[in-house]
Formats: C-alpha cells, sequence, structure tokens
C-alpha cells in the first residue's frame, strides 16, 4: 500500500525543467503505484492527478480524506484579539487561508466561497 498527500509534479507548479532530483522522486512516485497493491489518496482531485501523471489503474485506488477530531481542537477564538497582531481593525471581516498556494488545496475555492459570504453580508445591511 502507498499513501499520496501530493505529488513532485504538484509540489513544483506543475513543471520539472532539468531537475535531476524532481525526474528521481517522479519516478520513485510512479515506481512505487506500479508495485504496490493499493494507492490511498486524500481526495477524488488527487486521484486523478497522479492517473494522468502515472496511469496506475483505477481499481488499485482507495480515498480517505484528512480529517480532524473537532473535540480536540473545539476552543472559545475571540476575534478581535487574533485581528490585533497584524494589524486589522476588530470589525473587519477577515477570511485566512493556510496552506500551499497551489490547486490541490483549493485556494480558489476559498476566493469563491468568500465573494458569496461577503455578497450575502452586504446584501442583508
Amino acid at each position: 500500500m502507498l499513501t499520496f498527500h501530493s505529488t513532485e509534479w504538484g509540489r513544483n507548479g506543475n513543471i520539472y525543467g532539468d531537475l535531476w532530483e524532481a525526474k528521481e522522486i517522479s519516478h520513485r512516485e510512479w515506481l512505487g503505484g506500479y508495485e504496490c497493491s493499493a494507492v490511498i489518496t486524500t481526495s477524488a482531485i488527487l486521484k486523478k492527478e497522479i492517473q494522468q501523471i502515472y496511469t496506475i489503474p483505477d481499481y488499485k485506488f482507495w480515498e480517505i480524506p484528512n480529517g480532524i477530531n473537532v473535540g480536540k481542537i473545539n476552543r472559545k477564538i475571540y476575534p478581535g484579539s487574533i485581528k490585533r497582531r497584524p494589524g486589522l481593525h476588530q470589525c473587519l471581516k477577515v477570511v485566512f487561508f493556510r496552506g500551499r498556494m497551489a490547486y490541490q488545496k483549493g485556494p480558489d475555492l476559498l476566493v469563491e466561497a468568500a465573494a458569496r459570504i461577503l455578497k450575502k453580508i452586504m446584501h442583508n445591511l
């Protein structure tokens, strides 16, 4: 079994250039996918990427999404105090993103969702 959380292709902005390291890592990813009995991915998008790059057959894939135990991280957050450190006004509406700026992480979906939420907030004023 082999678990993918990303590919070398995705981590390097979808370009290899002449980097021998990237080519070697990609080869190892392909070889691992070829030789293993099952490939675990964290999303359908990642599965599709791996299939397009390495032509691993569909029957090998299992999708197991990343997850969290909400009970372990559930705590009171005070938005005003969080905004103080970067120097933002405490009443300012803010959306934070933490992750690689890569297609796989979905920052485009976050921007789209934030725009919809802002439009709804402005409409209700």
